[in-house]
């Protein structure tokens, strides 16, 4: 998703019920209306707000009344989960659209369980994960990126981190050599846990060691990444953190979501830096 969806949809998951409902003058329908396509989230945890986004191709749209389409979510692998039916509407709070884009439609949805989830009538899926879920993460490659090589793509990022998730929830300081430089920048801030952050691998195995002996796990979901030349590849990798002693967020949930600034070299696909926050809700 742009970064001006973004922004729009975290505006309307702040106000939320509080703010007051626009009247749509005008309804979008697959025969009223061509050229919607998705350009919402990639990845999705169960039981969190999510944003949800298409945008129609054309000449900008200077002054277009708001509008409405009803969309149903179809979940590809869930086990007895009926079909979800939300309405979409036009931003509250108008953006700039990107060159070539006429008008959005937008919303904030929960999805109650894990699968692939697709949309009708506009087409677009998204990948539902548990906040626990040990599946590999949904690698996305940043449209700005020069193309990654055929033996240090996507796979192997994904791979990489695995590794090092692995690794952090095994305890086992040992493992991390399979996955992290050993001058790795390495670095977990936020509260109420105190900040850690060293140089060294071998501090980061006692760190880890720590943490598995507090109960935390971690659980990658999405990882953003883009090469940036001389076999480098930049990384942001969201993540979920399971402990006892890490207290819930303002949303009430049992976890933490964190994302860190990573990065990775090609001739060894070692972690060389992951530099990880908790996010404030």
């Amino acid at each position: 998703m742009r970064p001006s969806v973004v922004a729009v949809l975290a505006v309307a998951i702040l106000l939320g019920c509080d703010a007051p409902a626009l009247r749509p003058a005008a309804v979008a329908t697959p025969e009223s209306e061509a050229g919607w396509r998705w350009d919402g989230a990639p990845v999705a945890l169960v039981g969190r707000t999510v944003g949800v986004a298409f945008e129609r191709a054309g000449a900008r749209v200077v002054s277009v009344p708001p509008k409405s389409a009803r969309i149903k979510a179809r979940c590809a692998g869930c086990v007895s989960t009926a079909p979800l039916e939300f309405d979409v509407t036009t931003p509250a709070v108008q953006y700039e659209l990107d060159p070539g884009i006429a008008e959005a439609l937008v919303a904030t949805v929960v999805f109650p369980a894990e699968g692939t989830w697709s949309f009708e009538p506009f087409g677009g899926q998204i990948t539902v994960r548990s906040p626990t879920s040990t599946k590999p993460p949904v690698v996305v490659v940043r449209p700005w990126s020069t193309p990654l090589a055929a033996d240090c793509g996507a796979k192997q990022v994904e791979n990489a981190v695995i590794r090092f998730a692995q690794a952090f929830n095994s305890g086992r300081p040992g493992d991390l050599a399979q996955a992290l430089n050993p001058l790795v920048d390495f670095s977990m801030h936020g509260e109420p846990l105190p900040t850690f952050a060293t140089k060294k691998r071998d501090e980061v195995g006692d760190y880890v060691r720590t943490r598995y002996l507090a109960g935390e796990t971690i659980h990658p979901y999405l990882v953003h990444a883009a090469s940036i030349g001389d076999n480098a590849i930049d990384l942001m990798v969201y993540f979920v953190r399971n402990a006892p002693d890490l207290p819930s967020g303002s949303k009430g949930h049992s976890y933490r979501r964190a994302a860190a600034g990573s990065r990775l070299f090609c001739y060894d696909l070692l972690l060389l830096r992951f530099n990880a926050d908790l996010f404030s809700d």
